[in-house]
């Protein structure tokens, strides 16, 4: 499946759902930059920095894991913060790690690869073929519903002044 969004002229109000199951791979090509303030800083005031998935959701919205790139933080991030209903006492995190956005000489980061890859309960993310960050949301394991197959990924609406191309694929097992 392939969505875009189009500049800020275009209605942007709610995530986009993308792909079926437990097992997807999407890929993101995101350009321009978030607003900034005077400065040449990220200005979170003036709304999202983040440009996202949200992977292993229930339908419903009520749990899922977020992968994505913060602009203001420069960081690739995987959030288990809201990975499932009831945490089991499993310990909740948000691993990052930094990246510089290819940028042109004035600093500006005009363009964000993220690419993920969902096998069940494993992410694999990539930012810009440069930087990996891998996360197992264990939280998820002892839920019998949604079962993995219905499970869904959703693109979060981009921040204002970034468009995004997004493509989805349905992944399936390999049996023999």
């Amino acid at each position: 499946r392939h969505v875009s969004w189009m500049d800020v002229d275009q209605v942007r109000e709610e995530n986009v759902h993308v792909a079926n199951g437990s097992m997807v791979e999407i890929q993101m090509n995101c350009t321009g930059e978030p607003a900034v303030t005077t400065h040449g800083n990220v200005n979170a005031a003036a709304g999202s920095t983040v440009v996202g998935v949200q992977v292993l959701a229930h339908s419903d919205g009520g749990a899922y894991t977020t992968v994505g790139f913060d602009y203001r933080t420069r960081q690739l991030f995987v959030d288990h913060r809201n990975s499932a209903l009831t945490h089991n006492g499993s310990r909740i995190v948000q691993r990052t790690a930094p990246l510089q956005a290819a940028g042109d000489a004035d600093g500006h980061h005009h363009f964000v690869q993220v690419d993920v890859l969902v096998d069940h309960a494993l992410i694999e993310s990539f930012v810009n073929q440069r930087l990996a960050l891998s996360a197992f949301v264990s939280e998820i394991m002892g839920e019998e519903f949604p079962r993995p197959s219905e499970r869904v990924a959703r693109v979060m609406v981009p921040p204002k002044g970034v468009e995004c191309e997004v493509r989805a694929w349905e992944l399936s097992s390999l049996k023999r």
